[in-house]
């Protein structure tokens, strides 16, 4: 065995000259060899595979890099600095045969952009003329294949496809084997960045966990290692889904045209000359990248520098999703829209109304349908109370164990087993990915009473209403104080607050609360109600001065947008007030909603209403000239 170590990479680490025992030292005139890394590799005919897939790919610095012309044989042939884990002939044939028929894909596509183009379009792109560069061959004849060709595509639309494919051979395979630094194997464990900016491990002779070969290769620039099998490449989220068929219809979605935007960015561009057409032709072109869905969903999966925990649901479990959360959005025929707060009723009704054929509901409730389940994917343990990101365990036992997790767009998921394990993670084996961990889904297990229908506790005060047979429209703002708050009165108002509806003559009181964001669902709907005496102020006396006693009494009724009582309800007749404590009264224990009122096109806004009302009779009866009201509360109804 020849024990010495790399001079070299010992100056550029700045660490002393160690030795070992474990590695035969090739090609070594004073330690830097007399061959290039490139050199090495195509002199080695255990390396033949590896070489034959650096010399089919371009050194893209992204899928769009159409200009790139270097193979990355030439790339290691230059006088740069490079350390190379080559895989061995026959480690790596499931591997090799995967990205082997992607370049051949590409290739086809590339003559079928040369088909359909009538300028003439660039071949692949061959290693300039350089006496020093390695020689790159013609891009070998696509041989036969089951895969077919997309039609209908432009030139440009099949040359991006082509590219796309090319570039997932050189992001997960050529780059996962080559550093732009110099390590040595012989050294302690030491992270090793890869030009694919993915992080391995390199220790006890190992790289990632498989073997590296005897022999090291010192180079003019660089080292050579071989290895026992292709490096794993290291998916991020985003990847993962990407690569696998578990996932084609997700990843179908998220790739649609419809949703997913490249964007030329000019200014950002390099420009190089006119073509004959007086169009400027541009020598480094940039792009920017927009996904309506994820960002919306403020998970950027692609990003290495991020942490997320992703539910994601495979094929047959995305099928499940979408028939439990399409119901939610079970649109009508007909909404009407234009609300006009002086009249009371939507200006847009009737002929005017917004309407929908049967296939723009269908369009409307599978696209809302796709974007609720992936924007509610995934989960930031960045917010995990008391979590260290960096360690799996706590990331993974909190999101077993929590009462409840909020999603990236802070949509509450609910422990439906409090106190337990969540029955969506439970038995679910983890993948981790560079950028977080992926729990798939074969069921779709979520509960959209647990995630999607919120509960909500709206003040009345807060709440949009308009009114008739008011003093004020929409009520009055009341704000309790040591001065005016009546101590017999028991029970708490949020903030001290209530929206106070004073009778105006001898008219029906009549208040009519919006709902904003109904989805066709069920839903328990409450009242919360203070007595009128609560307020010092408000308590009324006869012309003998003595205290009028109130047995308020008020209806309650939901409308559609229509304003005719929603269909499949009921009015609540003569619900009391309690004058002895601030109450909470349930209105609807069950109520369905049969259609949506989420996500309709941009500027039209429609909504069912809450209508709380007191007849001249109630008033004279319960000798009450006045409501007050705290909250309305909303939530779904649990099986």
């Amino acid at each position: 065995m020849v024990t010495r170590s790399l001079v070299g990479a010992s100056l550029l680490l700045g660490v002393c000259a160690c030795t070992d025992d474990h590695f035969d030292v090739v090609n070594n005139p004073t330690m830097g060899g007399n061959q290039t890394i490139w050199q090495n590799i195509k002199s080695n005919p255990e390396l033949s595979e590896f070489a034959d897939l650096l010399q089919r790919t371009r050194v893209m610095k992204n899928e769009d890099d159409r200009n790139a012309t270097q193979s990355f044989a030439s790339l290691l042939d230059q006088p740069q600095s490079f350390t190379v884990w080559a895989p061995l002939n026959g480690t790596f044939d499931a591997t090799k045969a995967k990205y082997s028929q992607l370049l051949e894909e590409a290739a086809l596509l590339r003559i079928a952009a040369g088909n359909v183009q009538t300028p003439e379009t660039p071949e692949t792109p061959e290693t300039p003329e350089n006496p020093e560069a390695p020689e790159t061959p013609d891009s070998p004849a696509p041989t036969p294949s089951s895969y077919e060709v997309p039609a209908g595509l432009t030139a440009e639309q099949y040359l991006d496809l082509a590219d796309q494919k090319e570039y997932q051979v050189v992001d997960q395979f050529v780059r996962n084997h080559i550093s732009r630094f110099q390590y040595q194997s012989v050294a302690g464990e030491q992270d090793v960045r890869l030009m694919n900016t993915k992080n391995s491990v390199l220790s006890n002779n190992q790289f990632n966990g498989l073997p590296i070969g005897s022999d090291v290769y010192y180079s003019t620039n660089g080292s050579l290692y071989t290895l026992q099998g292709a490096n794993p490449f290291a998916f991020n989220i985003f990847e993962l889904i990407s690569s696998s068929e578990d996932y084609s219809t997700l990843y179908g979605i998220l790739t649609d045209p419809q949703v997913d935007h490249k964007t030329f960015w000019p200014a950002a561009s390099t420009e190089g000359a006119m073509n004959e057409n007086g169009e400027m032709v541009y020598v480094d072109s940039v792009f920017l990248y927009t996904n309506d869905i994820l960002d919306a969903a403020g998970a950027q999966i692609k990003n290495e520098d991020s942490v997320y925990v992703a539910l994601i649901p495979t094929n047959s479990a995305w099928n499940e999703a979408v028939e439990k959360v399409s119901s939610l959005f079970t649109y009508g025929t007909t909404y009407c829209y234009d609300w006009d707060e002086e009249s009371g009723k939507f200006l847009k009704n009737g002929a005017n109304a917004l309407k929908f054929t049967a296939a723009e509901m269908d369009s409307l409730q599978s696209l809302n349908t796709n974007e609720k389940i992936i924007r509610n994917m995934f989960f930031t343990p960045s917010i995990f109370s008391g979590v260290n990101t960096a360690d799996s365990a706590q990331i993974i036992n909190y999101v077993l164990n929590a009462d409840s997790l909020k999603t990236t767009t802070n949509t509450t998921f609910y422990n439906a087993n409090l106190g337990g394990v969540n029955p969506l993670f439970a038995g679910i084996n983890p993948v981790k990915a560079s950028n977080g961990y992926v729990f798939p889904l074969d069921t779709y297990r979520v509960d959209p009473a647990y995630s999607f229908i919120g509960r909500s506790e709206t003040q009345a005060i807060h709440m949009t209403c308009s009114t008739t047979g008011c003093i004020t429209q929409g009520g009055q703002n009341i704000i309790l104080n040591y001065d005016n708050l009546n101590p017999e009165v028991q029970g708490e108002l949020a903030d001290d607050r209530y929206g106070y509806y004073a009778v105006s003559g001898n008219s029906k009181l009549t208040i009519r609360f919006r709902l904003p964001n109904m989805m066709s669902a069920r839903y328990k709907i409450s009242i919360q109600m203070a007595p009128n005496r609560i307020n010092k102020n408000h308590i009324r006396l006869d012309q003998n001065g003595d205290t009028i006693v109130e047995e308020p009494k008020f209806d309650v009724q939901l409308l559609g947008d229509d304003l005719k009582t929603l269909s499949g309800t009921k009015a609540v007749k003569n619900i009391k007030v309690d004058q002895d404590k601030v109450s909470t009264i349930v209105l609807y224990e069950d109520v369905f909603f049969p259609k949506n009122y989420v996500g309709l096109p941009s500027g039209y806004t429609s909504f069912p209403m809450l209508e709380v009302s007191m007849t001249l009779a109630q008033q004279k009866s319960g000798n009450c000239k006045a409501l007050s009201i705290g909250k309305i509360i909303i939530e779904p109804v649990r099986d």
